[in-house]
Order: structure tokens, then sequence, then C-alpha cells
């Protein structure tokens, strides 16, 4: 796999867990990719537009991070990095706020096509899982992609339905790709790639799940949908 330096520096410009990305963007209009972490963290904080002491630990976790393991593990998982201006990267996701600088990719995009978003309760009702399965069954039926975050209840709900109906589904992860979580839906997650669909992260290979990923990755399941159907969820939940 040829990895461009210009990616490569992205690659660990994105390595810091929960910075930014529109900071990183900041960044990379005063200075190209390959250059971001030469000025110190004095002159980096305007330019991410944060205060010093941040700027200090961003300017350390980037250089810190090991960019070759990195991209090894990628071509091991056969997986594919796109950065948001690749023409692959998904087109309703750049505009979406904070649209992420990098993702991470296994199995097959296939971007074209008109996808939705199912989402809902860890802990649904009975009543809400049969509703889960029909609206996702059904829409995968007809043709559309099924997004969800590979989560237990309404989300595995949706992407076995979509599999059971011979569809497409795409999973969001709130880690990253060599860390699939709940450990139980690894299965899921294979089929899901055997039968044409892809995984997602913005976030390195090894990030472990916590709790400030999940609704963070909530804006990148809207971004990838041309709508987004809440089956079941608490007054103040991530969906």
């Amino acid at each position: 796999m040829s990895i461009s330096s210009r990616l490569r520096a992205l690659v660990r410009l994105n390595a810091v867990p929960l910075f930014s990305p529109d900071a990183v963007r900041r960044l990379l209009v005063a200075l190209p990719a390959e250059r971001a972490l030469e000025p110190s963290a004095e002159e980096l904080a305007p330019l991410l537009g944060v205060r010093l002491d941040a700027a200090r630990r961003f300017r350390e976790a980037a250089l810190g991070f090991d960019v070759d393991a990195e991209l090894e593990q990628v071509a091991r998982l056969g997986a594919r990095v796109l950065s948001w201006d690749d023409p692959e990267f998904p087109d309703s996701l750049r505009l979406v706020a904070d649209s992420p600088v990098l993702l991470y990719v296994l199995g097959k995009p296939m971007l074209s096509g008109p996808a939705v978003a199912i989402v809902g309760a860890r802990a649904p009702t009975v009543y809400g899982r049969r509703m889960a399965r029909r609206l996702a069954g059904d829409l995968a039926a007809a043709g559309l992609t099924i997004v969800s975050g590979l989560a237990r209840g309404i989300d595995g709900e949706a992407h076995e339905a979509a599999l059971e109906r011979r569809g497409r589904t795409w999973a969001v992860l709130g880690s990253g790709l060599a860390c699939l979580y709940p450990p139980e839906h690894q299965p899921l997650a294979r089929r899901l790639i055997e039968a044409g669909g892809c995984l997602f992260s913005e976030l390195p290979l090894n990030s472990r799940p916590q709790a400030l990923n999940f609704p963070r990755r909530n804006r990148i399941v809207a971004g990838l949908s041309w709508a987004t159907v809440v089956v079941e969820g608490r007054e103040r939940s991530g969906s």
C-alpha cells in the first residue's frame, strides 16, 4: 500500500484522541500537513485556536504517535485510510459540523445510492426491537443502505435485519477498527463486511471504546445518511 507523505502526516495529526478536526483544518490552512508540527507549542496555539497547554499536549501526542506501526497494521487488516479531501471520502460527510479529518475504512464503501441511519436504545423494549427489524429489513430490501453503530440493542437489530434481507449495511464505530465493541458483535461485523458492507471509524486502530467517543461518532452516522430514524431512546440519549 503506497502512502503519501501528506497522508502519513494527516494520520499523525488525527491521532490525538478527541482533538477537534476543525482545529486541525485551521492548522492546515496555515501550514502543509508535512510541516504542521514544526512550530513550537506557543506558535501552534493561535493556529489551532486553542490554549497553550492544549497545543502543547497536542504537539507532544502527535509527535509521539508511531505512524509506521499504524499503517503496517492498517495493511494487515486490509483496511484503508481516506482523508477528508480524498475523492472517495463521502461528500455528505464533508458537510457535517467538525467533519472528520480521516476515516479508517474496512470493507467496501460503495458510497453511491441512498443510506438511512437506524439508531436507538441499547436496552430497547420488545416492541422497539421488532420495529427496528421491520424498518431496517424493509428499507434494505428496497435497496437502501442501513447505517448504524454496531452497538447492543437497536443498532444490532438494524444490522441483523439488513443482512437477513440480503441488503447492505455500514457500521460506524466508537472505537478503533482493531478494537471492535461490543465484543459479542465481532461475528456480526465479519458478516457485515462479507455481505458487501463496511466499518468506519475516525479513531486510530487501537483506540479503546470510551464514553465520549460514542456521541461524537453519531455525527458520522448522520453524515453518511440521507435520513435518520430513532426507534427508541431516553430523553437525553446519544440518539
